[in-house]
């Protein structure tokens, strides 16, 4: 389980180019509800419920992972100093070097979404560190 990534959004890996353009607004900016909707809908493939549903919820996984493993919480500390301006930093580098076109290549778009999941990441990772929790 790595918390800053696989927080349920896979960083939003299966939005082909018209749901990335609808998750942003006219200035640029990736949509506050869009980011609310991944933090409340995305899902973990671990379950902690039933083998019948898709997943559990990101905070709900963790929670009940310290919980049992509380000696995991200095990972989770570790995943909140995931310096997200260095991943951005990585793929404009790879973005540049490719010369991929639109469809596979990591557009300005997608490293835009890619750096917010990874923020929402770290914020839920810091508020189940502090004892707090995203009200759905």
């Amino acid at each position: 389980m790595s918390p800053p990534y696989d927080h349920g959004s896979s960083l939003g890996c299966g939005l082909n180019k018209v749901g990335l353009d609808r998750a942003f607004d006219d200035s640029g900016a990736v949509k506050p509800t869009h980011i609310d909707s991944m933090r409340k809908n995305g899902r973990h493939h671990v379950r902690i419920d039933t083998p019948d549903n898709h997943g559990s919820k990101f905070e709900d996984l963790c929670t009940a992972f310290l919980a049992i493993f509380p000696e995991g919480r200095r990972r989770f500390e570790e995943a909140i100093d995931t310096e997200v301006d260095a991943v951005r930093k990585l793929m404009m580098s790879i973005s540049a070097q490719t010369g991929l076109p639109e469809p596979y290549c990591l557009s300005e778009r997608r490293q835009k979404h890619i750096c917010t999941m990874l923020t929402l990441g770290k914020e839920q990772i810091k508020n189940i560190l502090d004892g707090n929790r995203f009200d759905d």
